[in-house]
């Protein structure tokens, strides 16, 4: 058996366990109070005057990025 086989081979088993180890996970958890066809969860409890109390509380007009930026180009890689 050559690398890449085994690599291939270690990539199918993992996706193997990744997949059973989600079914099981979402077999445990309850259906959402909003639906079967909702994506938001949690933020469905967040109305407009919660909102607009939030906006109350801004003092700077600064923003802070919260992701990461995943690109072989801006990394100087490729």
């Amino acid at each position: 058996m050559n690398r890449l086989q085994r690599i291939l081979g270690s990539a199918l088993v993992a996706g193997g366990v990744a997949a059973m180890a989600s079914m099981a996970l979402a077999a445990d958890c309850a259906p959402s109070k909003w639906g079967a066809d909702d994506e938001i969860g949690a933020a469905n409890y967040v109305d407009s005057n919660q909102v607009l109390m939030a906006a109350k509380l801004i003092k700077k007009g600064e923003t802070h990025p919260l992701g990461i930026v995943v690109d072989p180009m801006r990394c100087g890689r490729i």
